[in-house]
């Protein structure tokens, strides 16, 4: 995998090899040689294509995870108590953690559950301390957390239980963590019991085959307790933040082409009419041009370039029919995953994103992986007029 940065009169490239780069982008070798490129579509800011910085992409890792219980541990036979006075700190190869567990919660089953057994949820909080990799944490790094039930493992699921009272109180599920370091995360996890199987053991923290885990009591908590959220400093976190528009295109290597492109800024816009949750929507724009194509004469919608924003302290992926965006179809621009075009056929593109009541401001733009520093670009979140 290659990267090549450039901005006016240098270049960077940084090379990295397999699912685990050993790169630190804070020491940049540079060369003078600068990259050129134009534009038949007139941009907002101007109509030539800008310089061009370079970024690849590759998924999610998903990490080999142990654990490092502080500052108590409990056993098997002598578990902690659930509660803010039980806190743990949780570490993988590339997160650390600091969290507690409130309790359970017992509910009723999902709709989509037609088995015959009862549900508990479980619930609490985590705070990413520190995330070595990208801008945000991967789900798949969040501590490991199981019931003993009746003796046997209990793994937990997804859409067993009915979590709308919980999640209506600011908890979500704990595979959704993708959060930047300081940001706190209130979670849940569902466990559906089988008929049979009700008993309730042990709450376990960490891998159950490994001596670090911790061992809570298995606590029903008679109300679900409000939750806390805190927002860590601002996610740039001492990166580079390129600006919008004229100033910093790039090129973009996917699976399945090159890309060169331009990002335009953040549009404000009305709801989509389907839409009928309370919030906002921003509409980022820009402009992709296909340069190489793998395989076939016209792109893939799947080999477009990663783009996603972060809004107090927690990805936003983008959605879609979640904002009005016709004024921006009239004007020539079209949804991003729509992009099958030939080798220099620019396509002007558009991508939704929804902020939920209760969002602050959009705190970054990133290009590229958001759990990878070294294969992503970071964009000022200006907001421009719709053009």
């Amino acid at each position: 995998m290659k990267i090549r940065f450039t901005s006016f009169c240098f270049v960077l490239i940084i090379s990295a090899c397999g699912g685990t780069t050993t790169v630190d982008t804070s020491t940049n070798n540079q060369d003078p040689i600068a990259a050129q490129a134009t534009s038949s579509v007139v941009t907002p800011d101007a109509t030539a294509m800008p310089p061009k910085t370079s970024t690849s992409t590759k998924p999610p890792p998903i990490p080999t995870t142990t654990s490092t219980i502080a500052p108590k541990t409990g056993s098997s036979t002598d578990p902690l108590p659930v509660g803010v006075d039980s806190t743990f700190t949780y570490s993988d190869s590339s997160t650390e953690w600091d969290g507690i567990v409130l309790g359970l919660v017992e509910t009723e089953l999902h709709e989509w559950n037609d088995e015959a057994g009862t549900c508990v949820v479980l619930i609490g909080i985590i705070t990413a301390v520190s995330n070595e990799d990208g801008i945000v944490t991967n789900g798949f790094s969040t501590p490991e957390i199981t019931l003993i039930t009746g003796g046997r493992i209990n793994d937990g699921g997804i859409m067993d239980c009915n979590v709308n009272d919980i999640e209506s109180l600011g908890y979500e599920w704990i595979l959704n963590a993708e959060i930047t370091e300081g940001t706190s995360y209130p979670f849940y996890t569902e466990f559906f019991l089988p008929e049979g199987e009700e008993q309730l053991d042990l709450i376990v923290l960490g891998s159950r085959y490994s001596d670090d885990s911790v061992f809570y009591a298995p606590t029903k908590l008679n109300e679900i307790p409000p939750s806390t959220t805190a927002i860590g400093p601002h996610s740039a976190n001492n990166r580079e933040v390129l600006p919008v528009g004229n100033e910093s295109g790039f090129t973009y290597e996917s699976y399945g082409a090159e890309w060169d492109g331009v990002i335009f800024g953040l549009v404000e816009t009305e709801l989509h009419e389907w839409n009928d949750e309370a919030g906002t929507c921003v509409v980022l724009i820009g402009e992709i041009t296909p340069t190489i194509i793998d395989e076939g004469i016209v792109t893939s919608g799947f080999d477009i370039p990663d783009i996603s924003i972060v809004v107090d302290g927690r990805l936003n992926s983008g959605g879609f029919s979640d904002c009005d965006t016709s004024g921006l179809e009239s004007a020539g621009y079209g949804w991003i995953f729509d992009a099958e075009v030939t080798v220099g056929t620019a396509y002007p593109f558009y991508l939704e994103f929804f902020l939920p009541e209760g969002n602050g401001q959009v705190e970054l733009v990133i290009l590229g992986s958001a759990y990878y520093d070294d294969d992503s670009l970071y964009y000022e979140p200006k907001v421009v007029a719709q053009p």
